[in-house]
């Protein structure tokens, strides 16, 4: 090739800008696997502890009441804001619990956020409440225990049940927008710049597929943790369609 046509070659070459990755494509997935996530798992266990008179969501404020019958401490058993197991108080402690506890003989314990107080200079009314509420405890936990058996039960058999098609929509809609502009121009493209619809249901499937078998092995392997009974739960591998972790 002669000098000039080489040199004039090089002044009309064009370089392609990158298609970029948005924020919004990772936005719009987050937002529907993190709804999942809550309505699947930790909606049903809130309501669950809500049944039993807890509530995980709401911190709420003791409020120090005057002339009441009942002590801040069994007001406290009764709000499943302190506990009592092992010769400690432990939980959310206001003024008046504090108070009180210091009262009948409790001493805190600052690197435990505790009070410590034997059992037997407990007074007999409020060692009732402390042991009903022990009870609602246990059986509260037992519930929790069986729901989250089953919960890892019907995620390790059945499909998470997600559906992306608006998500990958969006996003490939897009990309091709990226694409065709980038291409404006240059006639030499044999590229086709439409995505059809036979090729998005494709990517639809399979990104459904991946994220499904993602979303299976981090729910059995970090979220969960592997009760001492129950059927044997299956082991997903970094091995997913078309991709390999």
């Amino acid at each position: 090739m002669a000098p000039q046509a080489y040199q004039s070659r090089l002044v009309s070459r064009r370089v392609l800008p990158p298609i970029k990755h948005k924020d919004a494509y990772t936005s719009t997935v987050y937002k529907e696997v993190d709804a999942w996530f809550y309505e699947a798992i930790f909606a049903p266990l809130f309501a669950q502890m809500a049944l039993a008179g807890v509530n995980p969501n709401q911190q709420k404020k003791y409020q120090e009441r005057q002339n009441s019958t009942t002590s801040a401490i069994e007001e406290a058993f009764k709000a499943k804001r302190i506990w009592y197991a092992d010769g400690k108080f432990s939980g959310q402690f206001n003024a008046a619990v504090s108070r009180e506890l210091r009262k009948l003989g409790a001493t805190w314990n600052q690197d435990q956020k505790t009070f410590a107080l034997v059992q037997w200079k407990i007074p007999l009314d409020l060692r009732n409440s402390i042991y009903k509420s022990m009870d609602e405890a246990k059986a509260l936990h037992t519930e929790i225990v069986e729901t989250i058996g089953q919960m890892q039960l019907n995620i390790a058999t059945t499909k998470i049940g997600l559906n992306f098609t608006k998500q990958i929509d969006k996003i490939t809609f897009d990309l091709q927008k990226q694409f065709v502009s980038t291409i404006d121009g240059i006639d030499s493209i044999e590229v086709p710049a439409e995505i059809n619809p036979a090729m998005r249901k494709v990517i639809t499937e399979e990104f459904t597929e991946n994220l499904d078998l993602y979303i299976k092995k981090f729910a059995l392997e970090k979220l969960f943790r592997r009760l001492p009974y129950g059927p044997p739960l299956p082991h997903y591998s970094n091995t997913v369609r078309g991709l390999s972790a």
